[in-house]
């Protein structure tokens, strides 16, 4: 098409605000609308997994699309999912469908043939069918053992026929499914990162456990150790952290010495290199809990500009430590861990 030189900014931002404001409108009716059936729909969900079935989504078009984002966000949360386009079950790929296995079917009219043909067959081979539609009454409703209805949504001008408040509502009742299920699951943060090693989100996902440094790699000395045989202790560490954790008798972690301390010591007092830790180190120091998240441990590094950041347990027992240059390599080079050091 030929672009119009007369189309006003004005008149394009108001169909695209128009635009927005009816889906956000479609999903809001569609939040006061649910029921009985989206509980429904989420036992049927848990009642598959626990029985050892897949879930399994198709749809034709656009709502289709919907259907494989569903699928994927199924997958990402530890539920076994796919997502089979009904021309390619009906051409050989039936095989992928199991008895015990549930079918989720996207398709606001209900009436795509490509799908209410197939239905009888998925459920001769012993597989549940759920609908997302539109009424229970139309073709699809009528085949499936359950419905999940979306009622009429009128779409979007100025065509007010091309898949869209419609796509939109069935997306945000996916997600609004996808998101129950975590909860009844128990399915947290640390079990999402667990399925999302690559990427950015991955990275963001990553625990302190994962990357702190332990064994070799981290120096805890004693309260009592001199800064000198401190120092070399640290020096001595595999990965030179450059700082260590001091710990009085009981192993309770109490204090830090690091590079900075032992320069400012030697500024200040330079014989008390021969003397004590304790009377060197910095006394309540920064420390984060092997559950945190790596991104998090940047935070507070950044936000108190040090560069190595102790990791303890519950007890205040070091466990490990975190470097500055880890957090560095994790985010520039995923790839890399402290071994690489």
């Amino acid at each position: 098409f030929a672009p119009s030189q007369d189309n006003k900014t004005s008149d394009l931002l108001s169909i695209g605000q128009r635009v927005l404001c009816d889906e956000g409108a479609a999903l809001q009716a569609m939040a006061e609308r649910l029921d009985e059936g989206f509980v429904e729909t989420v036992n049927a969900i848990i009642d598959t997994v626990v029985a050892g079935g897949c879930v399994i989504a198709i749809g034709m078009g656009k709502a289709g699309f919907i259907g494989m984002k569903f699928s994927a966000t199924l997958a990402s949360t530890g539920i076994q999912s796919f997502f089979v386009p009904p021309a390619d079950a009906i051409h050989g790929d039936l095989g992928r469908f199991s008895r015990g296995d549930l079918v989720i079917c996207f398709s606001y009219s209900g009436e795509s043939h490509e799908i209410t043909s197939l239905v009888p067959r998925l459920t001769q081979r012993g597989c549940r069918v759920l609908s997302i539609t539109r009424s229970a009454g139309s073709s699809l409703g009528k085949l499936s053992h359950q419905v999940l209805e979306i009622g009429t949504v009128p779409e979007c001008e100025p065509l007010q026929m091309a898949p869209t408040a419609s796509t939109t509502v069935m997306l945000g009742l996916a997600d609004a499914l996808a998101m129950a299920l975590c909860s009844v699951r128990g399915f947290g943060r640390e079990d999402f990162s667990e399925l999302h090693p690559g990427g950015d989100l991955g990275r963001q996902l990553v625990t302190v456990e994962k990357i702190m440094r332990v064994g070799r790699y981290s120096c805890v000395v004693s309260e009592t150790m001199s800064v000198r045989d401190v120092v070399r202790a640290y020096t001595r560490t595999e990965g030179r952290p450059g700082a260590a954790a001091v710990v009085d008798e009981s192993g309770t972690l109490c204090g830090i010495f690091t590079d900075g301390n032992l320069r400012r010591l030697l500024d200040q007092h330079p014989d008390g290199i021969h003397g004590p830790v304790r009377d060197a180190m910095s006394r309540s120091p920064k420390t984060v809990a092997p559950s945190a998240l790596a991104k998090d441990a940047l935070e507070v590094l950044s936000k108190f500009q040090i560069d190595q950041l102790l990791v303890v347990d519950s007890k205040n027992v070091p466990v490990g430590i975190i470097d500055i240059q880890d957090l560095v390599r994790l985010f520039r080079h995923p790839s890399m861990g402290p071994s690489d050091t």
